[in-house]
């Protein structure tokens, strides 16, 4: 009997601490709005996207240089006459027979684009990374330190995405759906706007 007792004893003073327990604090945060808002890391991305375009304007430059840039567009030409049903099979067979030899004409220049292309796209790629990540980094340390500072437990990504419906009457709805792995989150535990407010005020 004792036994008993003490074993009902034990589990309501086991209840009791669970229950007195600080339940979890969590919150969201919608990282594409913080960096969209992220006034450095957006002027860093003009920087970027501006090395880009330059970077496939250097391309077409090249491409022009070694001749390519007139077999493009004649290649294109042939095969579009070449799928044309109003032209005589024969004519057709022509036209993909010299698009072909054209190719194989200028096989190395193509390569050499290509190589060049890759090589581009790499250095741009690197670069794009070294001059971004460091504001990615910070908008990360923005997330701890709102968190930190609301006494948030947990913090989720979420990805909200518009949906177009359109009913049997012809009428458009639109309306926003979280896509990944959090399938839903009130408005109120969001702190993407407390995050974008300690970014820029650095």
């Amino acid at each position: 009997m004792n036994k008993l007792i003490s074993l009902i004893f034990v589990t309501i003073l086991s209840a009791g601490s669970i229950s007195a327990q600080k339940a979890a604090v969590v919150a969201t945060v919608n990282m594409d709005l913080v960096l969209g808002g992220y006034v450095a890391y957006q002027t860093a991305l003009e920087r970027v996207e501006g090395s880009e375009q330059t970077a496939q304007e250097e391309v077409e430059a090249f491409k022009e240089k070694l001749g390519l840039s007139e077999v493009e567009s004649k290649v294109q030409e042939l095969q579009q006459k070449s799928q044309n049903p109003a032209i005589a099979d024969e004519e057709r067979k022509s036209a993909m027979e010299e698009a072909q030899s054209l190719i194989n004409q200028n096989e190395a220049k193509i390569q050499q684009l290509s190589a060049f292309g890759q090589q581009l796209q790499q250095r741009v790629q690197q670069a794009r990374t070294g001059a971004l990540s460091p504001f990615e980094f910070k908008a990360r340390e923005a997330v701890n330190t709102v968190a930190k500072d609301k006494s948030v437990d947990l913090v989720l990504p979420i990805v909200p995405r518009l949906i177009n419906t359109q009913g049997e009457d012809g009428t458009e709805t639109q309306y926003s759906l979280l896509a990944g792995q959090v399938m839903y989150a009130s408005d109120v535990l969001e702190i993407t706007d407390a995050v974008i407010a300690v970014l820029n005020a650095e």
